[in-house]
C-alpha cells in the first residue's frame, strides 16, 4: 500500500456505516436524509445506489422523497434523478414438493454482476470514471436477505441440503441427491458475507449495510479437540443478553470491525411522528447493546434524531 500523505486522508473521509434494528424502525425511510446530505456536499457524485434485497423495501424511501417534495429524486441518473434501485425479485416463483424450500441461483449472481458493474468503474487513480451518474452512496438493504441468497447459492452449487445425506449420493426424503450440510459451508457463508461487504468499502462514497436485530444469550466459546484422548470443551454461557446483528456464527460479534459507524434503530414515542425515530449512538446496557458508536464524531447524544445530515455533516 502507498504511504497516504495526511491531505489524502482529510479529503473524502467515506464512512461505511452498520445500521441495525428491528423491522419497521425506520433503517430505509432514513435514507432520505442520506440523499439530503449529498445534495448539499461539495462532492459531485449525488446518486444513491440501493440494492433492495427484500424486494419491496424501497417504498419506504419513496414514501419519505414524496413526503418531503423530494419524489424528482426518485429518476435514474440519466433522466436527471438522483436514485438508482437494484431488485431480484423472481417471477413465477413456485414452491417445490417436498420439505426443502426453492432456492435460486440467479438472485446472487445477479447481484455480485451488478455490484461489480459499479466497482468497475472505479479507475486506477482511486476516482469514478463519470462522478456526475457515480454513487455517492450504496446501500446494502438488508444483509439480512443477501445472507439468504448466498445461502441458496452456496447449497445449490456444492449439491447439499439441510436435512441430506452425510453419505455421498444418498437418496434424501425429497428423492434427490443432496450431500449433508456441513460446518465449512457455514463458515462459507460467513466469508462471502464478508467479502460483499470489504467489496462495497472499496469504491469511493459513503456505504451503508442494514441487518436485522437478534436478541441472544452471550457465550463464551468452547473447543473442538482432534485428538480422541483430549476432551472438547463446550461453550458456556455468561447470563448476558446482548443485542447484535441477525447473522450466523461468529459473523454477528465481529462484523463490526468492517465499520465506521454502527448505529441502532429505535423507536421512541414522541408527540411529534417524526421525532419518534432514533438512532442508538452509544453502549446501554439497558439497550443490551455493547457494540455501538461512531469514529468521526465523538459528541453524539445517546440518542438522536435519524439524520445523516447531523451524523456526517
Amino acid at each position: 500500500m502507498p504511504l497516504l500523505a495526511t491531505q489524502d486522508v482529510l479529503t473524502n473521509r467515506w464512512s461505511t456505516i452498520e445500521i441495525v434494528g428491528t423491522q419497521k424502525t425506520g433503517k430505509t425511510y432514513s435514507l432520505w436524509t442520506m440523499m439530503r446530505h449529498l445534495d448539499h456536499s461539495d462532492q459531485p457524485n449525488k446518486v444513491l445506489d440501493l440494492f433492495d434485497l427484500d424486494g419491496d423495501g424501497a417504498e419506504a424511501l419513496l414514501t419519505a422523497l414524496e413526503k418531503h417534495g423530494k419524489m424528482p429524486w426518485a429518476r435514474r441518473p440519466e433522466e436527471g434523478g438522483r436514485l438508482r434501485l437494484w431488485r431480484y425479485n423472481v417471477r413465477g416463483r413456485k414452491m417445490q414438493e417436498g420439505p426443502a424450500p426453492t432456492r435460486e441461483l440467479d438472485p446472487f449472481i445477479d447481484f455480485i454482476r451488478d455490484l461489480n458493474s459499479l466497482i468497475s468503474r472505479v479507475k486506477p487513480n482511486g476516482e469514478w470514471d463519470n462522478s456526475e451518474t457515480a454513487p455517492g452512496c450504496v446501500v446494502i438493504d438488508p444483509c439480512t436477505s443477501y445472507t439468504e441468497m448466498c445461502w441458496d447459492y452456496i447449497l445449490r452449487k456444492r449439491g447439499k441440503e439441510l436435512g441430506g445425506s452425510r453419505e455421498q449420493g444418498a437418496i434424501t426424503e425429497d428423492g434427490k441427491t443432496l450431500k449433508y450440510v456441513e460446518p465449512t459451508d457455514w463458515t462459507a457463508l460467513q466469508e462471502k458475507t464478508v467479502d460483499m461487504i470489504k467489496s462495497v468499502k472499496s469504491m469511493p462514497c459513503h456505504r451503508i449495510v442494514t441487518f436485522h436485530e437478534e436478541l441472544i444469550q452471550e457465550m463464551v466459546a468452547g473447543t473442538i479437540s482432534m485428538d480422541k484422548s483430549q476432551p472438547s470443551i463446550a461453550p458456556v454461557r455468561t447470563g448476558s443478553i446482548v443485542n447484535l446483528p441477525l447473522l450466523s456464527g461468529k459473523l454477528q460479534s465481529s462484523v463490526g470491525k468492517n465499520f465506521s459507524i454502527i448505529l441502532y434503530t429505535r423507536y421512541m414515542p414522541s408527540a411529534k411522528r417524526e421525532e419518534c425515530y432514533k438512532w442508538l449512538t452509544v453502549p446501554s446496557e439497558q439497550e443490551r447493546v455493547k457494540t455501538v458508536g461512531a469514529r468521526n464524531k465523538q459528541d453524539l447524544p445517546q440518542y438522536m434524531l435519524q439524520d445523516f445530515c447531523k451524523l456526517l455533516d
